[in-house]
Parts: structure tokens; C-alpha cells; sequence
């Protein structure tokens, strides 16, 4: 969850610095840009259609902590 909120935040400062860059330039209003960001980082943070983070399986879970078990034991026999 901490992952999902500093994604959005960061994508938020990112297109809004962004858009604010570009409204300065070409004498646009900064409203636009703000609710632009605030409606990336919202859907960034929302993430309705698992684009940025995928659900693992239970099987993939316990996968996962067995290949990182083998690579530790691996590890510590150098």
C-alpha cells in the first residue's frame, strides 16, 4: 500500500509539475493541469485494470519464497 500511495504521488507531482510547465509557456490556465495529474494519480493509485501491479496467486507466492529460499542457501555456501 505505502508503494501504491508514493506512485501516485510522485505521478502526480510529475505531470503536474509537467502541465504547469507547459501552461507557463503557452500562457495556458493551470486548472487544467492540476485536475489532469490529480486524475492520473488517481487512477495510477486506483489501478482498475492491474496495468502497474499485478495480483499473485497463492501458488506464485509460495513459488517465489522458494526460489528466494534457494538463492539464499546458495549465497551463504559461497
Amino acid at each position: 500500500m505505502v508503494k501504491r500511495v508514493g506512485s501516485s504521488l510522485l505521478w502526480f507531482v510529475s505531470i503536474g509539475w509537467g502541465m504547469n510547465l507547459l501552461a507557463a509557456f503557452a500562457g495556458l490556465p493551470e486548472l487544467p493541469g492540476l485536475v489532469g495529474a490529480a486524475a492520473v494519480a488517481t487512477f495510477v493509485g486506483v489501478d482498475p485494470l492491474h496495468l502497474f501491479r499485478t495480483q499473485m496467486t497463492s501458488g506464485e507466492v509460495l513459488e517465489f519464497h522458494e526460489s528466494m529460499a534457494a538463492l539464499r542457501a546458495a549465497q551463504t555456501q559461497v
